[in-house]
C-alpha cells in the first residue's frame, strides 16, 4: 500500500524513493547526480531517515533501536564519506536535519 503526503501527494512509505535537489535517496542505497554513494548501513539509514524528516529535525527518538551516540557516530561517518557535499547540518539540542538548498 502506498501512503501519500496530504500536501504534495509525493510516496512517504516507508522503503520509497526519496528525492532532494541533486539527491535520491533508498533504504541502503544513496545518488548523488546519478552517482552511487560510498555510504552503507546505519550511516545510509540515517541519512535517508534524515531525507524522510523533510527539512524539520530527526533525533535519536525518532530513529527505533537507534541511541543518541549511535546517531551522532552514523552523522560522522557520513560527514566522513561525503565531505563537503553532504546534505545534513546538526543544531545542538535539536537535532539533525537536511540543509537547505543541498
Amino acid at each position: 500500500m502506498t501512503a501519500l503526503c496530504p500536501h504534495c501527494k509525493r510516496d512517504i512509505s516507508d522503503g520509497a524513493l526519496i528525492e532532494r535537489g541533486r539527491w535520491a535517496l533508498l533504504p541502503g542505497m544513496i545518488y548523488h547526480d546519478g552517482e552511487c554513494q560510498p555510504l552503507r548501513g546505519g550511516p545510509s539509514l540515517a541519512l535517508y531517515a534524515i531525507a524522510r524528516g523533510n527539512g524539520e529535525y530527526v533525533t535519536h527518538h525518532d530513529m527505533p533501536g537507534v541511541g543518541e551516540g549511535e546517531l551522532a557516530y552514523r552523522y560522522r561517518m557520513i560527514r566522513k564519506a561525503l565531505g563537503e557535499r553532504c546534505p545534513v547540518t546538526f543544531v545542538r539540542g535539536r537535532g539533525y536535519r537536511w540543509a537547505a538548498g543541498a
